[in-house]
């Protein structure tokens, strides 16, 4: 079935899937979840772009799943480091608006729900994004604010508004 998916794009996938009677949800969260570990199989075997692109599809074949969205925002996360790193400046501004986009899908998608912790990554990473790319202190503050009302302990959080405070002093 993953072939298919492969084969015929994700939307007419996921319409025939829909079809085919013995299809259920959790089918179909199981069939994401095996194509999720292939993407990252692709990923850590050195092909990033390839191993991104199949994730993305976790999010079409079931786009109301938060994990999936925190999942591949912060793999465009680390794209866009990784390409801030290496002075393609505009290219990782790109993939940070995509990031943003789907971390803050998933933090809306996680309303109402107990995921405090992921949500509260999902708060962190934008606050890194606003800091590293967009050199937004204060927009990187008010996230990292955001993820440490989730969850008090989250250690990068702490490290971060200690060192925004501390940045604002030498400045």
């Amino acid at each position: 079935m993953l072939v298919a998916v492969m084969n015929l794009g994700v939307s007419s996938a996921c319409a025939q899937l829909l079809e085919s009677e013995s299809v259920t949800p959790s089918s179909i969260h199981q069939q994401a979840n095996e194509l999720f570990q292939q993407g990252i199989t692709r990923i850590n075997q050195g092909f990033f772009d390839e191993g991104l692109q199949i994730i993305r599809q976790t999010t079409q074949m079931e786009p109301h799943q938060p994990e999936w969205h925190m999942h591949y925002g912060s793999l465009l996360f680390t794209r866009a480091g990784l390409l801030y790193q290496l002075h393609r400046e505009n290219e990782a501004v790109y993939f940070a608006g995509e990031a943003r986009q789907e971390l803050q899908r998933a933090i809306d998608l996680y309303a109402g729900k107990e995921f405090n912790v992921q949500k509260a990554q999902c708060y962190f990473l934008l606050g890194e994004l606003a800091y590293f790319i967009s050199k937004d202190r204060e927009t990187a503050r008010t996230y990292y604010q955001q993820c440490l009302e989730l969850s008090p302990d989250h250690t990068a959080a702490l490290d971060a508004l200690k060192n925004l405070h501390h940045a604002g002093n030498v400045e």
